[in-house]
């Protein structure tokens, strides 16, 4: 690249990010050299998605120069079927929520490059706009080689953080039914989670089981504890001396069966992604 066309598309660059540049036609009267003269663009949102082809394909087909597609997957069959037939071999589009997934997939399997954008960094001045005016913005920014993709992994190492993902989610939300656990047994004045570290370790699950199942005596509950507690006898003893309440015992229950179902489920996703990373070439 000549060092005059290096500096106009770094200045154009910089004014993107600033968001100093209104319309397309600033762009072009930059004269800029083309690098990707095929490329298109497009605006998705959770109904529609608006392409923008390359003008000469555009006049060159008799075609318009902006299409406008359902998100059904029959939709985006004809909008990789219309992007092939213009001979697209590279499409920008806004990671915008998770509506760019399955277009995204579609058109990957159809070995078209999908570049894809961050929305904060490229998004036009506001005004007066629609989503064709969009699609167009984009397709001119891809087709001057202005765009930075956002970086996509592989399927499957994408399969797997979806996985981790859903994980994460599930031990922060087992984590939210210990304090509920918790809460109840403060509640009721049985304060075993301040004598030992871990209601959810060996001897807490133990206990809460006992009680569940109707147990209220101390000394018969002090007996599940395991050797390795610190605790003496006698504070557990005392921190499981209460005031036994019927909604608080129930509430007790539910909270604990959620706690263990979403635990089971873990163990569901860590085998899962276990078998995945085995499976990995």
């Amino acid at each position: 690249m000549k060092k005059s066309q290096k500096s106009k598309r770094d200045e154009l660059i910089y004014k993107l990010k600033k968001r100093q540049i209104k319309d397309v036609s600033e762009i072009q009267n930059y004269r800029l050299e083309i690098a990707n003269p095929l490329a298109a663009g497009g605006d998705i949102s959770s109904t529609t998605i608006f392409v923008c082809i390359p003008p000469q394909k555009s006049l060159e087909l008799n075609i318009p120069l902006v299409h406008v597609f359902d998100c059904f997957t029959e939709g985006l069959y004809k909008l990789r079927d219309l992007l092939l037939q213009c001979k697209v071999p590279t499409f920008a589009m806004e990671s915008t929520s998770v509506y760019w997934i399955p277009l995204y997939d579609v058109l990957s399997a159809a070995d078209i490059e999908v570049c894809l954008v961050n929305p904060k960094k490229y998004r036009m001045i506001p005004g007066r706009k629609n989503d064709e005016d969009d699609a167009i913005w984009l397709q001119t920014l891809h087709c001057y080689g202005l765009l930075k993709g956002s970086f996509h992994p592989e399927p499957q190492i994408k399969e797997v953080r979806t996985l981790m993902r859903l994980r994460d989610t599930y031990v922060k939300e087992s984590g939210r039914f210990v304090q509920r656990m918790q809460k109840c047994l403060t509640e009721m004045n049985v304060l075993i989670h301040n004598v030992i570290s871990d209601i959810t370790g060996e001897t807490g699950m133990a206990i809460l089981e006992a009680i569940i199942a109707g147990e209220r005596d101390p000394n018969k509950l002090v007996a599940l504890r395991n050797y390795r507690i610190k605790a003496s006898k006698e504070e557990i003893v005392k921190s499981l001396q209460g005031n036994w309440k019927t909604d608080q015992l129930i509430a007790l229950k539910i909270n604990l069966e959620t706690y263990k179902h979403l635990w089971e489920q873990i163990r569901k996703l860590d085998a899962q992604v276990e078998k995945m990373n085995e499976n990995q070439p």
